[in-house]
């Protein structure tokens, strides 16, 4: 066999490999053991031809599934506990509010990389400063819910072991002066954080400035990869290289160096190098940074009709490089993408180059729509249309903004770079008024991976110039346009308690209709519904809530209610401002009915005046969302309904001591207890006798913060899921410490 059969054999097959080896090990709830993958060595001797390929597979499974259980072990998984340890701070902390957020790398090798916070009045702290810091150690956890975030994945993808909070620290040793910060420094001075802070992005991979409003623009615009270096921004300055060189090459090597793409390769390579560890050396960088290499070196060897085989080869590598990286939806958007544009440009060589730019937007538009709805929950409508003005653009910005920057930081010329961040200003001010046009952006209920993968191939044989593959191409898209989100039977009710933290948030759907109870905590710069809420509910299908009812007006339950208002529009509203609850208020959806059974009159505190509301399924299975009422709310409540009982029960305040009282919890008899409080919370909700005396009245006992969002179904029987179990991974923490 030809040494160029062997490789056009084998790169594509080992990248096939990689991702069946990522689903395995992304899809497991435990660590796959490093010596299962080297079964496919057995493999090897019965294809004599091929037995090079089958190698490669074994080593890197084995290599993938032990980082996968090196990662994993290494995670803290005790109780949270207190401890003092002295270590160095790794890259720029994010500053908000007064708090500080960074990762700390203790100098104890038994001890990983821990995401930080220190909370209240945050001292300086800069990249490579040395602390001792008395610090809360706990697991790597975070909310889990359906859509939005995976805060855990984050953590686990990064290396961290787990997350801390600062008790008190003291300064061990200064970092030497940082030229970073010293840049980023220089970029504030102009006053137009807006366009600074896209400009940090874009230099130094700092993107901790960029705001969520600002993320949601770029989202709705489908221009989010403009503003984050990826393998656009090097192949821009790559190409800046390769013409440098070349320019070099016509200058002084023309007469004893026969070759100019030598000198454009080495140009290309070296320039964009350069701007790699400027911005950082992140890790989309370094994903981006090899597939640019790759690249070059197809063009430096005449290549170019194998670009399928040397993007394999870049996947492959990439992959073997981080394992973990596999987890960054950035990965495989880049990696389809540019699948997409050579298996385009490959179909359509004879096109104009504007016929091809044309269809390339068009068809990324598209190719990538299946991969945006299941990892963001929608895709810009308007996305083909802007990245045609602005791609082209960025090609003569992206460069002027680096060189404008250098001409300031190295010869304090300030002018250039004053004209790029006014440019930068009148772009974000495009792109704000384009993301809101009503059809900017089609949310889509979250699909399940087959639908994706479907969808997927489907875009690609559409765009084929048979019209049989097109046909077959448009079928496999059908169930990711057409399937819509599961919803419960006519007179059956499913409930989401989502898991917000320190707060409540309840969803209620019947066949055809959604309220949501409570809108979760919001303080400072973080609100749950904004981070957790509104991407779950998107998940779910939920365009407009058909209810609001705000239970009573503590930020830890009314927190949101102004996003959701915002955002949902809800038909109905009960508890807010003009719309009070009041017992006796009821109504029915799909055989569903509803009933607010308190306040009544009379005084009584906020939590003493909670909504009560209570639901009941044609089944006559019924629960209870009691919001805050304490002692007195529930000697009030039962005095009003002496027959109240309940098969599903949210406990009320969370479970505090001051509220399950037994006349309460026996009175109601309910099959199941919930209680929505926040992992580890300082208050140690659910309280222990609480809990107990749920479990001794025989009720199932599940806690959001524990489980994740606990998905409660009402038929003819009760069946209670968490989402930690409805969706197991290897990253998700399972621990239940309520320590405070």
């Amino acid at each position: 066999m030809t040494r160029l059969g062997v490789t056009s054999l084998t790169w594509p097959g080992l990248a096939l490999a990689t991702m069946l080896w990522a689903a395995l090990l992304l899809f497991r709830d435990q660590p796959l053991a490093p010596w299962w993958p080297a079964l496919v060595f057995l493999v090897a001797p019965l294809w004599r031809r091929q037995a090079l390929m089958w190698l490669l597979i074994g080593m890197l499974g084995c290599w993938m599934a032990w980082t996968y259980q090196h990662s994993w072990a290494q995670r803290v998984m005790v109780p949270a506990q207190d401890m003092t340890l002295r270590g160095t701070i790794v890259d720029q902390p994010e500053n908000a509010d007064g708090n500080a957020y960074f990762a700390f790398k203790p100098d104890a090798e038994a001890m990983g990389l821990l995401r930080t916070s220190w909370y209240r009045n945050a001292p300086e702290l800069k990249p490579g400063d040395c602390w001792n810091l008395q610090l809360r150690v706990r697991p790597p956890h975070g909310n889990a819910n359906p859509g939005g975030f995976d805060y855990e994945s984050w953590l686990f993808r990064e290396t961290y072991v787990g997350k801390a909070s600062v008790r008190g620290g003291e300064l061990c040793g200064k970092a030497g002066d940082d030229w970073r910060a010293r840049w980023a420094e220089a970029l504030d001075l102009f006053e137009r954080p807006r366009a600074s802070a896209t400009l940090r992005a874009l230099l130094l991979g700092d993107r901790r400035d960029i705001r969520d409003e600002d993320w949601a623009v770029l989202r709705r615009t489908g221009t989010t990869h403009l503003f984050a270096i990826s393998g656009l921004h090097l192949g821009l300055i790559a190409a800046l290289g390769w013409a440098l060189g070349i320019a070099i090459w016509k200058l002084i090597g023309l007469r004893w160096w026969p070759r100019a793409r030598d000198w454009g390769a080495i140009g290309a390579v070296l320039l964009a190098g350069s701007y790699a560890w400027v911005s950082g050396f992140g890790l989309p960088v370094q994903r981006a940074l090899i597939m640019c290499v790759f690249g070059v070196l197809a063009l430096l060897a005449g290549r170019q009709r194998q670009a399928g085989h040397v993007l394999a080869l870049a996947f492959v590598l990439v992959v073997a490089f981080n394992p973990l990286s596999v987890l960054m939806p950035g990965l495989w958007l880049s990696f389809v993408a540019a699948g997409g544009i050579i298996a385009y440009l490959h179909v359509h060589a004879g096109q104009s180059w504007l016929k091809q730019l044309l269809g390339i937007q068009v068809l990324l538009a598209f190719l990538l729509l299946p991969l945006s709805v299941l990892l963001f929950g929608g895709v810009s409508i308007l996305g083909a249309s802007v990245n045609l003005l602005l791609v082209p653009l960025f090609s003569v910005l992206l460069p002027f903004l680096l060189f404008s920057s250098l001409l300031h930081l190295g010869l304090d010329w300030e002018q250039p770079l004053g004209w790029a961040l006014q440019l930068l200003d009148v772009m974000w001010a495009g792109l704000e008024s384009v993301s809101q046009w009503p059809l900017a952006y089609w949310e889509i209920a979250q699909p399940t991976l087959w639908v994706v993968v479907l969808a997927t191939l489907g875009v690609l044989l559409w765009t084929q110039r048979a019209w049989g593959r097109r046909a077959l191409g448009g079928l496999l898209l059908m169930p990711l346009v057409l399937a819509g989100p599961e919803r419960p039977e006519i007179g059956e009710l499913r409930v989401w308690v989502w898991d917000v933290g320190q707060g409540q948030s309840v969803l209620l759907q019947t066949a055809n209709h959604d309220l949501l109870y409570d809108t979760g905590p919001a303080w400072g710069r973080f609100s749950a519904a904004d981070r957790l809420i509104l991407p779950a509910l998107q998940s779910l299908g939920v365009r407009r809530l058909d209810g609001l009812m705000i239970s009573h007006p503590d930020s830890d339950h009314a927190g949101g209610a102004e996003v959701i208002q915002q955002h949902l529009k809800p038909h109905r509203q009960w508890g807010v401002e003009h719309a009070p609850c009041r017992a006796g208020q009821s109504w029915q959806w799909d055989d569903v009915d509803f009933e607010v059974v308190h306040p009544g009159d009379g005084a009584g505190s906020d939590n003493d005046r909670s909504c009560v509301l209570r639901v009941r399924n044609v089944h006559g299975r019924t629960m209870v969302l009691p919001g805050d009422i304490e002692a007195l709310g529930e000697a009030t409540l039962l005095a009003a309904y002496p027959s109240l009982r309940a098969d599903v029960l949210l406990m009320p305040h969370h479970g505090s001591k001051s509220s399950s009282t037994q006349a309460f919890v026996e009175r109601l008899e309910p099959r199941v207890a919930l209680a929505s409080a926040g992992w580890n919370n300082r208050w140690g909700f659910p309280s222990s006798s609480v809990r107990q005396r749920y479990l001794n009245a025989g009720a199932e006992v599940h806690v959001s913060g524990d489980e994740g969002a606990l998905r409660v179904e009402l038929g003819e029987t009760i069946e209670v899921r968490g989402w930690r179990n409805l969706q197991p991974r290897l990253w998700r923490d399972f621990s239940s410490d309520s320590e405070p």
